[in-house]
C-alpha cells in the first residue's frame, strides 16, 4: 500500500538530494547522474501521487548525460531503456536494454588474459553483476530464492551474496 512505502518514498527523496548536492559539486560525475535517474525510477514506481511527467523527463535527461560521460554503463543504458519504453519508443528502448545486457569487451578480454576461457570468463562477469545486484536485497531468504533460480538460469551453480 502506500502508506508502507511512504518510509521509502522518503529515503528516494534524501538519495536524490544527496545525488543534486555530488552533481552541483561535480556535474561531470557520471555515477551521480545515474543514481539520480535510478532514484527517480524508484519513485515513478513507489509514489503514484508523484509528478510522473517531471520524473521522466528528469529521467531522461540524467540518463542522456550519464550516457554521454560513460558510454558502457550498464546501469545508465538499463535506465535509458526503461526512460525510453515509458515515452513508448520501444525499438530504441529494446536497443538500449541490449546494450545494458552486453558484456564490456574490455572486462572479458582482460578476464581471459587471466587465464579463462571465453565462456568461463563471461560467466564469471555475468556472476559477479547479480552477485553485486542480489546483495542489495535485505530479505535474506528472498534473496536466496533469487540466487537459487539466477544459479540455474545463467549456468552457474553457486552464486554468493555476501
Amino acid at each position: 500500500t502506500w502508506l508502507s512505502s511512504q518510509g521509502k518514498v522518503e529515503s528516494i527523496h534524501a538519495a536524490r538530494k544527496l545525488y543534486d548536492e555530488a552533481l552541483r559539486r561535480d556535474p561531470t560525475f557520471a555515477r551521480a547522474l545515474t543514481g539520480r535517474a535510478a532514484a527517480n525510477l524508484s519513485e515513478f514506481w513507489i509514489d503514484f501521487t508523484a509528478d510522473r511527467e517531471t520524473l521522466v523527463a528528469a529521467l531522461d535527461r540524467d540518463t542522456v548525460a550519464a550516457l554521454a560521460l560513460e558510454p558502457r554503463d550498464a546501469q545508465a543504458w538499463f535506465l535509458r531503456s526503461s526512460v525510453l519504453m515509458m515515452q513508448g519508443r520501444y525499438e530504441a528502448g529494446f536497443d538500449a536494454n541490449d546494450r545494458a545486457g552486453a558484456i564490456d569487451p574490455t572486462q572479458l578480454f582482460y578476464a581471459q588474459t587471466r587465464g579463462l576461457d571465453p565462456v568461463a570468463a563471461q560467466r564469471m562477469i555475468v556472476r559477479g553483476f547479480f552477485e553485486q545486484v542480489v546483495r542489495q536485497i535485505g530479505d535474506e531468504t528472498i534473496r536466496e530464492h533469487v540466487l537459487a533460480a539466477l544459479a540455474t538460469r545463467i549456468g552457474i551453480e553457486e552464486l554468493d551474496a555476501a
